[in-house]
């Protein structure tokens, strides 16, 4: 193993290196995925729009933390369904 080769010093500097780069990419990437898969990905399958995900995520994870965050895109297009509908419906009648 190449560790036993390093001194101390040597050993305590790459294992703080270590923990800065996992720490660093703990963070990085549940970013990427809420910024670039979530919107694109999960947006186009559904047809929202990108900027409509990115606050839909972003609210419901200030509002309801994670499950905000698990549950905002159903809930908009629960939404967007209901709307739709709603709306067709209206200009069926000749009232919208």
């Amino acid at each position: 193993m190449p560790d036993n080769d390093l001194k101390g010093s040597q050993r305590e500097q790459l294992n703080k290196l270590l923990a800065r780069d996992i720490r660093t990419e703990f963070r990085v990437i549940p970013v990427l995925k809420n910024v670039i898969y979530e919107p694109l990905v999960l947006g186009g399958a559904v047809k929202l729009h990108l900027l409509a995900v990115v606050i839909g995520i972003v609210g419901g994870g200030i509002l309801f933390d994670v499950p905000g965050v698990l549950l905002a895109i159903p809930t908009m297009v629960v939404f967007k369904v209901f709307v739709s509908s709603t709306a067709r419906q209206l200009k069926a009648y000749g009232l919208a």
